[in-house]
């Protein structure tokens, strides 16, 4: 969500911001994946089974967990299922249609925007990114081969330099 919070930010008041980084970002007008969907409707049956399946949709190769999923899982769903988190997550989601921005809203964003995308992610497909490459007029695109939504993770370090030096203008 952060990408369109970001994108609604800057499309209302681009002084506010100076440099844009979208990382696996919302906002494009594609249909929502089924692995968007699985998260979208989490809620429906919230188990320790639910939470692993839909953690392995945030990576490539679900292999990232190792032994460890079934732990992870069982350890993030009390997290989930605190009333505060689930309402949120409901709300989020509540107005059904999701928010995105049409090609002539991007190209009055000047703002200098870097696009960073998994090749792999199954939640935001790569094509989002590479909507907003297109369409945004001061942009830079980084795709991350090998890697799903969870960019930051699955590619920390590489990741890390990359914001760093778009931040720092090198």
């Amino acid at each position: 969500m952060g990408g369109i919070i970001s994108l609604a930010l800057v499309t209302t008041d681009a002084s506010r911001v100076d440099k844009l980084v979208l990382m696996g970002g919302g906002g494009a007008p594609l249909p929502p994946s089924p692995e968007l969907i699985k998260l979208i409707t989490f809620y429906k049956e919230p188990t320790t089974e639910a939470m692993a399946d839909l953690l392995t949709c945030f990576v490539a190769d679900p292999s990232f967990f190792g032994d460890n999923l079934n732990a992870i899982a069982a350890e993030r769903l009390p997290l989930a299922m605190r009333p505060e988190v689930e309402r949120s997550h409901r709300a989020t989601f509540a107005k059904g249609e999701p928010l995105t921005f049409p090609p002539e809203l991007l190209a009055t964003v000047m703002n200098e925007t870097l696009v960073v995308h998994g090749e792999n992610d199954r939640l935001i497909p790569i094509a989002a990114g590479e909507y907003f490459a297109e369409h945004l007029p001061n942009v830079t695109f980084d795709r991350f081969p090998n890697t799903g939504h969870w960019l930051m993770i699955e590619q920390a370090q590489p990741f890390a330099d990359r914001v760093r030096a778009f931040m720092h203008g090198s």
